[in-house]
């Protein structure tokens, strides 16, 4: 698939009054089918992108996290279904799309993909690999937000064995697009 870049609704710096007006109703967190040759279920996934957005039962899709299970995809099983879940979607429900990695690099790689693809948002959960203290935590998502235009939402969850303070949230919120 050529990779069309989509303009943005918005820019980096107006991420966050973007995302306050506009991330709101019922979003759903979608898992990847796959076959049983372990292939990404391409026609499956957009299958049940198109049920949720036929049925009207999403405002917005939430993909490549948890209930995705991308700690068992290569990066490009993760860009393809991205690019699938933008594509069936269309404009007619908004995407955000998981980039976290144990890699800086790699999530970078990530965001620009998604951006590329013409995801509406980044969602990143907490680094879950040798970040031993506040200082590295911070500087792995600054270091992200810093090399995207896209807005952020921070996924602080328990399941990556780290789980972020009230303080280090607000200090994460005063990035530009966090």
């Amino acid at each position: 698939m050529s990779l069309v870049h989509m303009s943005r609704r918005y820019s980096r710096s107006n991420a966050k009054s973007y995302a306050r007006a506009n991330l709101r109703g019922v979003w759903g967190a979608i898992p990847y089918p796959f076959t049983s040759d372990d292939e990404l279920d391409e026609q499956g996934l957009r299958r049940n992108i198109r049920y949720c957005i036929d049925n009207k039962l999403l405002d917005g899709i939430y993909c490549g996290h948890f209930m995705s299970e991308f700690w068992a995809l290569t990066t490009e099983e993760r860009k393809r279904a991205a690019e699938i879940v933008v594509d069936e979607c269309k404009g007619s429900i908004p995407v955000m799309v998981h980039t976290g990695h144990t890699s800086v690099k790699e999530s970078v790689e990530l965001s620009h993909h998604a951006e590329r693809s013409g995801a509406d948002y980044l969602a990143i959960g907490n680094p879950y690999f040798m970040a031993y203290d506040d200082g590295q935590i911070y500087d792995y998502f600054r270091s992200i937000s810093e090399r995207t235009e896209l807005g952020i939402l921070i996924t602080n969850t328990g399941y990556t064995g780290i789980v972020l303070a009230p303080e280090m949230i607000n200090r994460l919120a005063d990035l530009e697009n966090v």
